[in-house]
């Protein structure tokens, strides 16, 4: 009897030392308002852009906040931005037009509500052409954004990091970027030709002066500097040489789960809509 009494003490001692370990996951779990302390522009599942305080627990200087930016500049600067991987010459753009387009009008709102000590981060997903542009690959993108003394700094966490629904969040967080830790980014930051000027503060953190403001050419999506319309067609000297062919690869790539179902739709009917 009184060795049950003991076993029944020890398993309720290790409930109750659980129990706030489970509240911690909890709170921490993704798509909910409490994950990250401030406050959410935009939320789409793991993607968010959000107003938060300053990192460097109080030693950060002031940002300028509030600030304006136009659409066309921030535009221009965020198109500026490339990424060369190991072992490749050509820079990929950080950000595709999808991604560029939602964080303009997000940045500039939060810019111009955030106050002098507080930031806008973000996290953005994009998609990414792969084998032969017939896939698109997910990459996610995180970074720590705010202006001060005539400049816009970026300090990225995360470039084209690989994607996958299934890492669990709490464990795998997306990280905006920070003053006081530089982050590996499995790449070089580096400008697209024509770009608006910026310098690199750190190798994860470029900086813009707000008097820049020439237009940047689109970089292609594969890497091969200004895009023109030709380099957003790949060429049909790359696709399988018949449409039998060509949907036996794509079903061969969804079943090794390569691709997505929506993604495996969207291209079938692509290449049926060629026929």
């Amino acid at each position: 009897m009184e060795n049950t009494m003991v076993g029944n003490r020890i398993k309720g001692a290790a409930r109750l030392l659980l129990l706030p370990a489970i509240a911690v996951l909890l709170l921490l779990s993704p798509g909910t308002s409490l994950a990250r302390e401030g406050k959410f522009l935009w939320q789409s599942r793991d993607q968010f852009v959000a107003i938060e305080k300053q990192d460097g627990a109080g030693t950060a200087e002031a940002n300028d906040h509030p600030a304006k930016l136009s659409a066309d500049r921030l535009r221009s600067m965020l198109a500026s931005l490339g990424i060369t991987e190991p072992g490749k010459d050509k820079p990929l753009p950080v950000f595709n037009e999808p991604e560029r387009e939602k964080l303009v009008e997000l940045l500039r709102e939060g810019l111009s509500q955030a106050g002098p000590g507080e930031d806008v981060t973000f996290a953005v997903i994009g998609q990414f052409p792969a084998l032969m542009g017939l896939v698109r690959e997910r990459k996610v993108t995180t970074g720590r954004v705010f202006y001060r003394k005539g400049e816009l700094n970026i300090i990225f966490g995360m470039v084209h990091r690989d994607f996958s629904e299934n890492e669990d969040r709490r464990l795998a967080p997306f990280v905006p970027g920070s003053r006081t830790r530089p982050a590996e980014l499995g790449g070089k930051i580096s400008a697209s030709e024509g770009a608006v000027a910026f310098t690199m503060k750190r190798d994860d953190w470029p900086v813009f002066s707000a008097a820049s403001h020439a237009p940047a050419p689109e970089m292609s999506e594969e890497g091969a500097g200004p895009a023109t319309k030709q380099e957003h067609e790949p060429a049909r000297a790359d696709k399988p040489a018949t449409v039998e062919e060509r949907l036996m690869l794509l079903n061969s790539l969804r079943d090794k789960k390569l691709i997505t179902d929506e993604e495996y739709r969207t291209k079938r009917q692509k290449i049926l809509d060629e026929l």
